[in-house]
């Protein structure tokens, strides 16, 4: 069941990217679809056991920390409170983020997210200096979907490695 759970995600995964890259919106259907696949990827392993437990509340919080500091950030910017959502960060890309929550532990969802934020950043850098204009709309849904396929094909050639909800790799890599 690994093994399919893994190759799905990483197909729908890939949905979502070329999805995001074209018209910069996500079908609703693709997220339930994406933590069924995670969920069987996630099957029979040690993994299994952790999904929603203290991880999942650690990433919601710490997930809902990065929303109000960038809705603060962008209402004291613009001297007036703002709504965020489908003007700074799109609807589907927080509800990816939200699906993603009890999947990882909380270092490794800061490093997907970090990795996916950066990842963004350089694209519309690259966008910026390749086609002397901005984007409106940072596909983010897709640039998140990038680093993750990696990790879900990582996790098929080194299952015992690349465990999402085990941060012992980053420990190890500081060590």
């Amino acid at each position: 069941m690994n093994i399919a759970g893994n190759i799905l995600s990483i197909l729908l995964l890939a949905g979502i990217a070329i999805q995001d890259f074209r018209s910069r919106s996500i079908s609703v259907w693709l997220l339930p679809a994406i933590v069924v696949t995670m969920l069987m990827a996630a099957i029979g392993r040690a993994e299994i056991s952790v999904l929603l437990y203290p991880d999942f509340t650690i990433n919601v919080a710490l997930l809902t920390f990065q929303l109000v500091v960038l809705w603060l950030f962008v209402s004291f910017r613009r001297k007036a409170w703002t709504n965020i959502i489908n003007s700074h960060i799109g609807a589907g890309d927080i509800l990816l983020l939200v699906c993603l929550t009890p999947f990882f532990s909380p270092v490794n969802y800061f490093v997907l997210f970090t990795t996916s934020s950066i990842l963004a950043l350089l694209m519309v850098l690259l966008m910026r200096v390749l086609k002397q204009k901005t984007e409106e709309y940072i596909p983010f849904a897709g640039v998140l979907g990038l680093p993750l396929m990696v990790l879900c094909a990582l996790r098929l050639i080194l299952p015992d490695v690349v465990v999402f909800t085990n941060s012992d790799w980053f420990y190890n890599f500081l060590v």
